[in-house]
């Protein structure tokens, strides 16, 4: 059993919804929190470095993805130029929460 946060008095400034449930998640044990999240993240305009970067990724072997905001946002521009992924890519997430929105 995980122990209550009674001590903990907490200003989480993650980006929504990732604050929302911080903020749930602490004063379920007990402790203080407040969401006030401190940037907003939202998708970039397609640029033309952007779009030859995506075409390119057949000449690519390996894909790291560092958030689940890049899966959310990213994949979709991949598949919208990719139906059908190039074969040998091999994609590491950079922790579980990236895993499993890749898996997804």
């Amino acid at each position: 059993m995980l122990p209550p946060l009674n001590a903990i008095r907490a200003l989480v400034t993650r980006p929504q919804p990732q604050a929302a449930s911080l903020v749930k998640a602490i004063r379920s044990r007990h402790g203080q929190a407040w969401a006030l999240p401190m940037l907003e993240i939202v998708p970039l305009a397609v640029s033309q470095s952007m779009h030859h970067r995506v075409l390119s990724l057949a000449q690519c072997r390996k894909i790291i993805v560092t958030s689940c905001h890049a899966v959310h946002f990213g994949l979709p521009l991949i598949n919208q130029y990719w139906p059908q992924p190039p074969v040998a890519l091999d994609w590491y997430a950079g922790g579980p929460s990236t895993a499993a929105a890749l898996q997804a």
